[in-house]
């Protein structure tokens, strides 16, 4: 999901701001995105310790997962941190190019 972010010139996690307005990025991802009130950054890039990759922190990476929690794309495990992908969020993903690996 950053990666398709960036690319489309949305946002730039390496200085932590959002090239486009949060409406535009909403519209563009499909998503009903509400931005917490809150001194976290709108966009911070983060390393992801399990996946090696960079994902996206701050107030629109949390605006984003709670639209994808929401939808249904995306299930909380119980026991840990970990996200568990939906079959629906299967095909949303799949909407932006993302292929999931079983």
């Amino acid at each position: 999901m950053t990666d398709h972010l960036v690319a489309h010139g949305w946002v730039d996690p390496d200085v932590g701001s959002a090239i486009a307005p949060v409406d535009r990025i909403a519209r563009g991802l499909g998503l009903a995105l509400t931005l917490a009130e809150s001194p976290r950054p709108l966009v911070r890039g983060c390393t992801d310790w399990t996946a090696r990759r960079s994902h996206l922190a701050g107030r629109l990476g949390a605006a984003i997962l709670t639209a994808l929690l929401t939808e249904g794309w995306l299930t909380r495990r119980r026991d840990d941190r970990s996200l568990r992908i939906t079959p629906r969020g299967e095909e949303g993903f799949a909407l932006f190019g993302i292929r999931i690996l079983g």
